[in-house]
Order: C-alpha cells, then structure tokens, then sequence
C-alpha cells in the first residue's frame, strides 16, 4: 500500500507540476502554439492529441472563439486530447479548459493593475492538460476527453468590439458589450464541440470573473451544476484532495 501510494502521489504531483510550471511561463512565450506544443508533448500510445489550425476553426464556425482571438497577432489553436482507457462502449467525460494565454481585456480594456497575473488566464485549460496527464500515468480506466481552446484577448485594429454580434458553432447568436467577457465566449464554442462526444459528463474549469472571488474568497472554487449527482460527486472529490468547492446556485 505504502508503494502503490508513493507511485500515486508522484503520478498526480507530475501533473500539478505542469499545470504550475505553464501558469508561471511568462506571457510573450505562452502563446497559443506554445501551449499547443505542451500538449502535444503529452502524446502516447495512449494519448492521442490534435491541434486544429485557423482555418479548422473557421471550417467549424467557432465564430465567438474566433472573434475573441482576431485582436492578436498569435493564431489560435483549439487542442483535443483523447485519452480512451475505458470500456469502448462507455461515454467519455470531457474536460474543457479556458486558454486564455494572456487577457488585456481587449477594447474593454483592464485598468492597469489589473492586468498583473493574467498570464493565468489559460489555468483552465493547464489543469485539464495535467488532469489527462495524471489520468494517463495512473493508467486509469476511463474515457475522457480535453478540450482547450487557446487564443490571446488583445486590443488592436483587429480586435472584436462592443456591439458585435457573433455566431456561436451551433448558429446561437451572441451581442458582446463587453470584450472583457471573453471566457464565455470561447468555451461556449468548446462546449458545442464537446456534444460531438456524446458525453457522460461535461466539465468546463476556467479562470472567468473575478466576481467568483468577491463572493467566496481565496479558499475555494465555485461549482456550478444542475446535476446534483455531478455536484455531489465533485463536492467529494474536492473534500478527498483538498481542492476546496462551494456550490452557487
């Protein structure tokens, strides 16, 4: 037990560090290609990853995830990870990530002291690269699958603005009045993809309003779901590793 264990904990520790060591890389080297190359670095025998290009994107109609990366000069690049361990016939979760690889805020553009540590901004989409990469060295028996759409929030004569309207993958609509709110935007295209799957399950883990902070603090996580099996599961999840949720209405 005591072996098992050590193993275990150097398995799950190998991804934290991951997740650590992108959060930390600076801004002008984690551009979207860079956090495409780590996670294909993490290709296996039993981790299959893609990075879809530009003009991927644009053959699947990503129009928000696409409108939000237009201010940059680093294209975007929406990476797939599969990792298929479990009973063919069984539904994959899917993980998806925010990876925002650096948010100004884009026209809305943040004030200045704001815009200290957005480099975090694509930690939704670290933690599901090291999520798959624990899953993968534990050799877990399960289906699931990581989806990271990464792009830059710049402002630039390129950039999307206020009072456009865009059209999610599905064909859904959407007036943005405020560029800051650029999360949203490209995981709903993500979360369109991910119905691709057929899924049991879908979680999406992004850094995305510091709202979420002014009413829980530093400690913990909000949890959102309608699926009270799911919340409980997660809420014990959370409590085993120290990972703390609170679930928000």
């Amino acid at each position: 037990e005591w072996d098992r264990a050590v193993i275990e904990g150097k398995c799950i520790s190998e991804g934290i560090e991951l997740v650590r060591n992108l959060g930390n890389t600076i801004p002008s080297i984690m551009t979207p290609v860079f956090l495409a190359q780590n996670a294909k670095s993490l290709e296996t025998d039993t981790v299959k990853v893609k990075i879809l290009s530009l003009s991927q994107i644009q053959k699947l109609g990503m129009g928000c995830f696409l409108a939000v990366s237009q201010g940059s000069i680093h294209e975007p690049k929406f990476i797939i990870l599969e990792y298929f361990a479990g009973d063919k016939k069984e539904a994959p979760t899917v993980l998806v990530g925010k990876g925002i690889t650096y948010d100004s805020g884009g026209i809305s553009l943040k004030p200045a002291d704001a815009l200290i540590d957005m480099k975090f901004d694509m930690l939704g989409g670290a933690t599901v690269l090291g999520a798959i990469l624990a899953a993968s060295k534990l050799k877990i028996k399960k289906n699931i699958v990581g989806l990271i759409p990464a792009c830059e929030n710049m402002p630039s004569g390129t950039a999307y603005r206020p009072d456009d309207i865009l059209t999610a993958m599905n064909g859904k609509t959407v007036l943005v009045e405020n560029t800051d709110a650029e999360g949203r935007l490209i995981l709903a295209d993500a979360l369109v993809y991910a119905a691709k799957y057929k899924p049991k399950e879908v979680i999406d883990l992004a850094t995305l309003t510091g709202h979420c902070l002014i009413a829980l603090g530093n400690e913990r996580s909000g949890l959102f779901t309608q699926d009270d099996q799911l919340a409980t599961d997660l809420l014990s999840a959370s409590n085993q590793v120290g990972e703390l949720l609170w679930r928000l209405p």
